[in-house]
């Protein structure tokens, strides 16, 4: 791992995209660098703003009774996790370099280009038409469907049951298994096109299966609530102390956006590397959700 990927992932903070561009462009073309798809493909580990965001948010509401110390306990919680996903770039990284990477050279030769007075307008107007508004357009182009998708699972209904129930059900078995359920899995897989939904879809998804009435803004409508009214509606659905910690641990470590996913193929030009870039930090969520429900129930704990 060279120090190309360090700008990539500070700007992967406020979203995966830019990491994914950053990894490959930004750069002459002379520069020797053999592992800039691997690079765009660990753009994930670090977690994006929004979704430290909702991890702060349960956790606040989950230590309402600790009033003195609810800032702080949240606080903590996020700086901890942001923590943890740099430490699993560097443990991927790591990984990486010694299996499908061996032998690869990581260093880099870079040329810099004559000196040449800045060109603040043609730089702004370049950056807003060759990449934020293709990157809207893709965005737009899989939130439609998605949206779309979430209103008819929760209103098409197959023997006195919504498609979106079927689907909590089925997924159910795997998300306890992983300190989950099935709302949460099920809510990841209609986020696929933005992950900024999944609270709200868990929400959603958590009225429409426990039938609670005079909550939310009918079916396949989502929408978000106050701390206390979130935590308690969560609980209602289940949700333990276990259950919040693994959401916040999945919420670091799962795939991209399907946004991310569609800039990373179109900027290495390898399907290779964009499966890659979904599937790693995928198969790395359910290891480490795996590994910590299963040493949870083994000292005793309630979930």
């Amino acid at each position: 791992m060279s120090g190309r990927p360090c700008p990539r992932n500070l700007n992967t903070l406020p979203c995966g995209v830019p990491g994914g561009i950053l990894s490959v462009t930004g750069f002459p073309s002379n520069v020797l660098d053999s592992r800039v798809p691997p690079s765009a493909a660990l753009a994930k580990l670090i977690g994006a703003s929004h979704t430290v965001e909702e991890i702060a948010r349960y956790i606040r509401a989950d230590s309402l009774a600790y009033l003195s110390l609810a800032g702080l306990i949240s606080a903590l919680a996020v700086v901890g996790i942001a923590m943890l996903g740099v430490f699993l770039t560097f443990a991927v990284s790591w990984a990486l370099s010694r299996t499908a990477l061996r032998g690869e050279v990581s260093a880099f030769s870079l040329e810099l280009p004559p000196y040449r007075p800045p060109r603040v307008l043609q730089t702004i107007y370049t950056s807003i038409i060759d990449r934020t508004l293709f990157v809207l357009w893709r965005a737009l182009t899989f939130a439609v469907p998605a949206g779309a998708a979430i209103w008819l699972s929760a209103n098409i209904h197959i023997g006195g049951v919504s498609i979106a129930e079927h689907l909590v059900n089925l997924l159910n078995p795997i998300g306890v298994l992983v300190g989950l359920n099935g709302v949460i899995l099920v809510a990841y897989l209609f986020a696929i096109p933005a992950n900024e939904i999944v609270i709200p879809t868990v929400l959603m998804l958590t009225v429409l299966v426990t039938g609670m009435s005079g909550v939310g803004a009918g079916a396949g409508v989502m929408f978000q609530m106050g701390d206390a009214d979130t935590l308690a509606l969560l609980r209602a659905g289940g949700w333990t102390l276990l259950t919040g910690i693994n959401l916040m641990l999945f919420s670091l470590i799962h795939n991209p956006c399907s946004t991310t996913l569609l800039t990373i193929y179109k900027e290495t030009g390898s399907r290779k590397w964009a499966a890659a870039a979904a599937l790693l930090p995928l198969a790395l969520g359910f290891i480490v959700t795996f590994f910590v429900t299963q040493m949870w129930r083994l000292l005793g704990g309630a979930g």
